[in-house]
């Protein structure tokens, strides 16, 4: 999602410890650029849900302990209550054994990812008992010790991940510290500032570090032993591509092979010598090309959409190969020690050539991740999700002191939608063990870690149960980078989601799932759209099935890398029973529409409520499916966008929802629209609404690694 303070880009302030005045200020600031990056989907990078391209960022020091605050006057009467705050293991982003503080000693480093924070970069010394020494980044845009590599002068160096522009740090380990060498230049050529440092890597030829980029697929360079070191910036290897996502030094002759992408994959040379590229390979469709160095000190490389074509590279010539060695995933020292973290990645674990191991606790206490989504189980619950990586994680409301328990690990990306239904919640989710996954609350997480679960298991069936192959589904492709937003319960008894399309596609999948069979089809409505919002309705305009209807809002974002084609996004009404697109329907007082980010249906009147998007903010809709007609064609919100997909119905019979820096409500009988309380924070994720006419109704959101609950007043 790339984001928020989240998975599209956020973009941060540097770290001051703000007043409260100002924190609020910031907060409003924040919240708007994160819900117009998750309700946009703007095809600038957003990387995992990290916030959109130009968002602002602010540290909340409000996010800490896990206890119940109550905020506004003393009297602890305010709607708002903080509940909670997500604490999990931390999982490294990146590692390597590098040189120690001797010569000839080594230590383990290990890089993270810190999405509301900067990046920690770790030092593990067996000399000191194994004792990790956490190392932070001086600049609060720099998020991601992404690339690691050792360079020529003994030092580690990193590329980071950056809200504004990357940097490469040097960590000096002869007397330990994290140096920022600069930002990255911007290409002359292409005036773009580069933002990701994917990878890094360091040429025995020249003993030069070199990085690739996003998002205009640059190479940069950097001297350790030149007479006075910069970082250059020596352009595109691709302009056909944004992503220049692997990079690797042959280990003999003087060229750095690069994996792009996504739009058309390709395998570039660069040849250190002359300057010039030369594309080895590459294969039409959307995708990454991937290099890397084997166990066996050889370069390889394939086409993440075509895995069964590889490649051995050897002085930039690419030779077919039936057989490759994978990455290292050993990290040993120069004794014949192994040592990795734990599956828990609460203990560094260590073994010993003669058989022997060693566990000691890893003192590195990671940092707080952000709740990316969030709904009520089955069980009354309230469940999160968090994002990079993906931890499940369960608040009762019956046992508050319980805090938020994690619940294990469903893989490095994060769930973009959650759903109680048949017993179940339901997941959609980004690059985690599966794209669709069915939990059990009744179970634990398993396998736990959940990497690779078996998803077509007859025995064993794993805990959520998930779905890898769906009908229909661009099938060159995973299924694990597509990102479902909406996740609906259809009128006839199956689930909906719909998503934007795949990294490097310009159109998203429809998707039926039938939760009894654990099935599931994918329709493209569209060429150059992609699938934002659902709701369903008992009867529409063109279908005589009662309860076939679903009701669709598109969006114009795109998988990441590829070009916005479309204007505009229009709402359309699709037959469950055919499986067909009926009709399309233009929002009549609103243009250019990015993204129609909500949809939701009165059951007192069978009128869908939407959400619709553009760059001039968010307008409120009204569309009666059975005739086909707008009620409202669009109203100004005199407020923020919301965030996607949450709104919901109250006791009362009205829409609630969330936005930003507050909470809103729709009048259903006046059809009006207001703001009825400021949040004491941002809200940044969504969202559930647990019905209680009596006491009042709860409304539970995110606030990067808080949760908190806001209080409806009683239903007369």
């Amino acid at each position: 999602m790339r984001f928020d303070r989240f998975r599209k880009y956020i973009g941060k302030l540097d770290h001051p410890i703000l007043i409260v005045v100002g924190l609020f200020v910031a907060a409003g600031l924040i919240s708007l650029a994160f819900s117009r990056a998750a309700s946009q989907s703007i095809s600038a990078e957003v990387e995992n849900g990290i916030p959109a391209k130009g968002a602002t960022f602010v540290t909340d020091p409000l996010a800490s302990s896990g206890s119940a605050v109550a905020f506004g006057s003393g009297t602890g009467n305010s709607p708002f209550q903080k509940l909670s705050s997500v604490r999990t293991p931390p999982a490294p982003y990146n590692k390597l054994i590098g040189p120690g503080v001797t010569t000839g000693s080594q230590k383990f480093y290990l890089g993270y990812q810190n999405l509301s924070n900067p990046f920690s970069f770790v030092a593990v010394d067996p000399k000191n008992n194994y004792t990790a020494v956490t190392y932070t980044s001086p600049l609060a845009t720099e998020f991601t010790a992404s690339g690691m590599a050792v360079g020529v002068d003994n030092n580690v160096y990193i590329g980071t991940k950056s809200t504004v522009n990357t940097h490469i740090f040097k960590f000096t380990t002869a007397s330990p510290k994290l140096v920022d060498l600069g930002a990255v230049p911007v290409d002359i050529r292409a005036s773009v500032k580069q933002t990701f440092m994917w990878d890094l890597t360091a040429s025995p030829v020249d003993h030069r570090l070199y990085g690739c980029t996003h998002p205009s697929a640059d190479l940069v360079s950097y001297g350790p032993s030149d007479p006075i070191p910069h970082i250059s910036n020596l352009g595109t290897v691709d302009s056909s591509n944004q992503y220049a996502r692997y990079c690797v030094a042959d280990p003999q002759y003087p060229y750095i092979y690069v994996g792009t992408g996504s739009v058309n994959p390709k395998i570039v040379a660069y040849n250190i010598q002359t300057k010039l590229t030369k594309v080895l390979g590459s294969m039409t469709g959307a995708g990454f090309a991937t290099v890397w160095l084997g166990s066996d000190n050889k370069i390889y490389g394939y086409y993440t959409n075509n895995g069964t074509q590889h490649f051995s590279i050897s002085n930039a010539v690419l030779t077919p190969v039936t057989q490759t060695t994978s990455r290292s995933s050993v990290y040993a020292f120069s004794n014949g020690d192994k040592i990795a973290l734990s599956p828990d990645n609460a203990s560094v674990v260590v073994k010993h050539p003669d058989g022997t191991q060693d566990t000691r606790a890893y003192t590195y206490g990671g940092a707080f991740p952000n709740i990316f989504r969030l709904a009520q189980g089955p069980d009354n619950a309230i469940y999160a999700g968090t994002v990079l990586p993906y931890y499940l994680t369960k608040f009762s409301p019956a046992a508050p002191a319980a805090a938020l328990t994690n619940l294990g690990y469903l893989g490095g990306g994060e769930p973009y939608s959650m759903l109680a239904s048949g017993g179940k919640l339901v997941m959609g989710a980004y690059s985690a063990g599966a794209l669709l996954l069915n939990y059990d609350p009744s179970l634990p997480v398993a396998p736990n870690p959940y990497i690779n679960p078996k998803c077509s298991a007859t025995t064993n069936l794993p805990n959520p149960q998930c779905i890898q192959n769906i009908a229909g589904l661009d099938n060159a492709r995973p299924s694990g980078d597509l990102r479902t937003k909406p996740l609906i319960a259809g009128l006839d008894g199956n689930l909906y989601t719909g998503s934007v399309g795949h990294y490097g596609q310009t159109n998203g999948p429809l998707i039926k799932w039938n939760q009894q069979s654990n099935t599931a089809s994918a329709y493209y409505p569209y060429p150059n759209l992609g699938i934002a919002s659902l709701a369903s309705a008992p009867v529409c305009q063109g279908i005589t099935t009662a309860n076939a209807c679903l009701i669709a809002g598109t969006t114009t974002g795109v998988g990441g890398g590829a070009t916005v084609t479309a204007t505009t996004s229009p709402l359309f009404i699709w037959n469950t029973a055919t499986n067909a697109m009926v009709k399309q329907f233009t929002i009549p007082s609103v243009t250019n529409i990015v993204e129609i980010s909500s949809l939701i249906l009165n059951p007192a009147t069978n009128y869908i409520y939407g959400i619709a998007n553009n760059t001039h903010g968010s307008y409120l809709f009204i569309f009666n499916p059975k005739t086909g007609t707008f009620i409202n064609g669009g109203t100004k919100l005199p407020f923020t966008a919301p965030l996607y997909s949450s709104v919901a119905i109250g006791s009362d019979g009205n829409i609630w929802g969330i936005y930003g820096t507050g909470i809103f409500k729709i009048n259903v009988t006046t059809n009006t629209v207001q703001s009825v309380a400021t949040a004491p924070v941002a809200i940044t994720a969504g969202f559930a609404l647990v019905k209680n006419a009596a006491s009042g109704d709860k409304l539970y959101f995110g606030s990067y690694a808080d949760l908190y609950v806001y209080k409806l007043p009683a239903t007369p």
